[in-house]
């Protein structure tokens, strides 16, 4: 959502995520093939945030507009495997690995105008092993957690959570492969109060 609306990666081209979305495609489709043609047996990864949506309490107004963000999360994968917009050249040969970035304000509210991030206490967020079980549904692709952590204090207990939800999800047959810390360290933003507040 961010950089498709907010300008992440041009300040002077807000609004045309999509666009931006189309040519990534595309030059992931063309370099997959380059190296296809060299490496054939080569695997692919394709990694997106993995984000839950809702309206802002009360206000129904927003949530056709929640949803849409929510399922903004796919499109590139759709595209990639040729499910929308066939003419990029999309096929489901192309999709072979998914990773999923997936942080404690990974979930918020939308209230038409800006999102707030809920945490894991709120009633209207959703476990990462049913977001998972999402995607692995959509695609039946392979998966890992391409990015997570948190903040200080709250790091232990996300990574715990983390790990307890995909233990969840392999026991249920669903092929997590495996689980990546960015920053091995620590992050620098402030969301650690999501796992308390």
């Amino acid at each position: 959502m961010g950089c498709r609306r907010s300008g992440a990666f041009s300040s002077i081209a807000q609004g045309r995520g999509l666009i931006l979305k189309r040519q990534f495609v595309r030059a992931a489709l063309a370099a997959i093939d380059a190296i296809w043609s060299v490496l054939p047996n080569t695997h692919m990864v394709h990694t997106d945030p993995l984000i839950h949506v809702v309206s802002a309490r009360g206000q129904v107004e927003h949530q056709a507009a929640a949803e849409a963000l929510h399922q903004a999360q796919y499109e590139a994968w759709n595209m990639i495997t040729g499910y929308c917009e066939p003419e990029l050249g999309g096929h489901p040969k192309y999709l072979d690995i998914i990773g999923v970035n997936y942080y404690p304000h990974n979930q918020w509210s939308w209230d038409g105008q800006s999102r707030s991030p809920f945490g894991l206490h709120d009633p209207r967020y959703r476990p990462l092993h049913q977001l998972l079980y999402d995607i692995y549904e959509r695609y039946k692709r392979p998966i890992f957690i391409a990015e997570t952590s948190s903040l200080g204090q709250a790091e232990p207990q996300w990574l715990r959570y983390v790990a307890d939800e995909v233990r969840t999800c392999i026991s249920n047959g669903i092929p997590i492969e495996g689980i990546c810390l960015y920053p091995i360290i620590d992050a620098i933003w402030g969301y650690g109060w999501l796992l308390f507040g």
